[in-house]
């Protein structure tokens, strides 16, 4: 039986693993700040480039990190409570 890392990479291949990452990030009780994930996301493009064998692990990375990017956009884009209810014009 052919193991995961002897099948060419595939995208049929890799999105169950990048869904797998960003399920994870659910999970997390806070999300870390914005400059951490995109400092995380240099070290991974390079595992991903430099080491085939380290490519499907690099995309649950990659979708732990685009997730919380996404998530920490979508939080800092919230009206402040103050704001909530108030109508101005």
């Amino acid at each position: 039986m052919a193991l995961a890392f002897d099948k060419p990479f595939t995208a049929t291949l890799a999105a169950p693993v990048l869904l797998i990452g960003v399920l994870l990030v659910q999970w997390l009780p806070a999300l870390p700040p914005r400059w951490l994930s995109m400092l995380l996301l240099l070290p991974v493009a390079v595992s991903f480039w430099c080491w085939p064998r380290w490519r499907l692990p690099s995309c649950g990375c990659v979708g732990v990190l685009w997730a919380m990017l996404c998530g920490a956009g979508a939080m800092d884009a919230r009206l402040p409570r103050d704001l909530e209810g108030v109508i101005s014009w």
